[in-house]
């Protein structure tokens, strides 16, 4: 139950910064207040789902993949998700019992996890290839004077054999 209240707090939280941060809109941070208020007062009283409850929380997870798919997934939108879709999933336990809701909720933060993971590699790769390519041109000075010597080497032999054609050629 304390987790229950937690996850409250870090939806409400999340809500109110992906509002203000212009990635909520009202109506979208509305809907999802109202449903997490509803989903609040059922859990607290133990009652039973009324109406189309269940469909109402499936619409939001809905809405919540589509903003997800279109829109910036921040570390706010993750903790907004994780927290909400524990609440769902806790209140389906508890009170839904829709079997469809746990598959809907793992869907969308399998999404938002590997959105996540893909932009961090992302960052990784922009900073590794330039050090890569640093790498590729570096050429340390023992490989130059490798080069030279080898070079030397090369324009000895050729002198050697040139000088052997022209004695034999005689």
């Amino acid at each position: 139950m304390e987790n229950f209240k937690i996850h409250i707090k870090n939806i409400h939280q999340s809500l109110d910064q992906l509002w203000n941060d212009g990635i909520l809109s009202r109506t979208e941070r509305v809907k999802i207040k109202q449903i997490v208020e509803v989903m609040e007062k059922r859990i607290r009283n133990n009652e039973e789902p009324v109406g189309k409850e269940g469909q109402q929380i499936e619409g939001i997870i809905s809405t919540i993949l589509k903003m997800a798919i279109n829109r910036p997934v921040t570390p706010n939108f993750k903790k907004l998700v994780n927290s909400f879709m524990s609440l769902v999933n806790y209140w389906n336990d508890k009170i839904g019992g829709q079997s469809s809701l746990k598959n809907s909720i793992s869907t969308v933060q399998k999404f938002v996890d590997y959105h996540l993971t893909v932009i961090d590699t992302i960052i990784i790769l922009r900073k590794l290839i330039p050090r890569m390519e640093q790498m590729l041109n570096f050429t340390p000075p023992v490989f130059e004077l490798s080069k030279h010597y080898l070079k030397s080497l090369e324009s000895l032999s050729n002198k050697k054999s040139g000088n052997a054609k022209k004695k034999n050629s005689h």
